[in-house]
Order: structure tokens, then sequence, then C-alpha cells
């Protein structure tokens, strides 16, 4: 589930041993997104069979071939769900109970493992966020001491930089004797 689109974002789509490039579909549509939606685990003994599919309409990707079988879960972290884990077969009434128990199982465990790895990789983030901001107060407090103009405006963009990473920055005066704007400092361009 991607939270800053509000979609889902299929990233690990594998058919006969071919990977296909992530896709994204909106809460409810084909069969991860019902899940997602829905909270709740998906078992279809034959898609071909619309009564057993409805109100789930598949999105289709990979070759030619029809799924037949389906067992889909949520993944869930708590009680918030995250995503989906799904399998599917080429051949009707595959899936038993017993599969849809392990799949519940190994959906347990990985959506509690996925969340712990998106915490630690945003707590990494805040952590490098954390460590710039104090660089660029340091540098922010030697300006005080060197007055030299040029670089003063070398170390605002440098601290600008470390805080917010660019491609392009610039520090642009106004003139006091006639209150034009110019481009005092470049960097990136």
């Amino acid at each position: 589930l991607d939270r800053s689109h509000q979609d889902i974002l299929g990233v690990y789509l594998i058919e006969r041993g071919k990977r296909y490039p992530p896709v994204h579909l909106k809460p409810g549509e084909g069969i991860s997104g019902y899940v997602v939606q829905a909270n709740r685990t998906l078992c279809v003994s034959d898609i071909s069979q619309p009564r057993l599919m409805d109100p789930v309409v598949p999105v289709r990707f990979g070759n030619e071939e029809t799924t037949r079988s389906v067992l889909a879960v949520p993944l869930r972290s708590g009680d918030e769900v995250i995503g989906a884990m799904s399998i599917q077969s080429y051949r009707a009434g595959v899936y038993t109970l017993d599969d849809q128990v392990l799949l519940e199982m190994l959906a347990a465990y990985a959506g509690n493992a996925l969340e712990k790895s998106r915490l630690f990789e945003a707590e990494r983030k805040q952590r490098h966020l954390s460590e710039s901001l104090r660089e660029a107060l340091s540098l922010g407090a030697s300006l005080n001491i060197n007055l030299e103009f040029e670089s003063v405006l070398d170390h605002l963009l440098m601290a600008l930089e470390k805080v917010i990473p660019f491609d392009g920055g610039c520090i642009m005066l106004v003139q006091p004797e006639n209150g034009k704007v110019r481009v005092a400092r470049v960097r990136g361009y």
C-alpha cells in the first residue's frame, strides 16, 4: 500500500519465472486492491466463474494464459492493512484451507517484517536529516565569524544543500541602491 499516493503498488509480480514491472492499482481495483480494501482473504477456486469472483474484477499482467485459482491475503501491521500477498494457478480448484492458513501465517510474519523495515528506513532518513541540520547550524554559526561576503554566500548554499538536497540553488539579493534583484551566488546549474 503506497500511503503517499493512496494506491496499491504491485512491486513483486512474477509469472512463469518472469518478473514484471510494478503496477499501480486503486484501492478496490483487482484482486490485491479488493483484499486490501476489504481487509479479508480471498480464495477463489475458478475465476472463470463470474459468480465466484463477484465483486472482484482481476487486473491482467503477464502472458495471455488465464489464471484459474487465486488465493490472496492481506498483509497487516497490527490492525492496519499495509498490502496484500497472493498466489495464483492456471488450474482450477488448486488451493485448500491448509494453503490459506499457511499463506495467512506467512503474511502475518511478512507484514510485521515489512513494517519494521519501513520504520527502520524512516528512522535512518530522520537521523541523516538531523545530522545535516546539525552540520548546517554549525556552518551557520561559523558565518558570524567569517565576514568575507563571497565566503558567506558559498557557506549558505553548502548548508542549504546538506539540509535540502538540490540539483541547483541560488541566492538572490536586492540591490539597495536601485531595488533590483541580482543573482549573488549559484550552485549546481
